[in-house]
């Protein structure tokens, strides 16, 4: 487990599953899980976008753009670098 017990991702499909499966319970939009667990620094335009898909195009695009293609970030926090 990683960080506040949410499990290391393989990939971005079980990060967006995660977010569906949990969404209803902890009322988090999925940019601001994204940020909440991926994201150093500020990224407003992502945390607050309430479109799941305007969402999700951002997040893809972060994703290549840092060359994560297949694979997730470390989580923030988790101790791992």
């Amino acid at each position: 487990m990683a960080t506040n017990n949410v499990p290391e991702f393989k990939n971005v499909e079980e990060f967006f599953l995660y977010h569906l499966r949990n969404h209803s319970t902890d009322k988090q939009r999925l940019g601001q899980r994204f940020v909440n667990l991926y994201i150093k620094g500020r990224w407003p335009e992502l945390f607050y976008c309430v479109s799941e898909y305007e969402s999700k195009q951002m997040i893809l695009t972060w994703l290549a753009d840092n060359q994560y293609t297949g694979t997730m970030p470390k989580q923030i926090g988790s101790g791992q670098a």
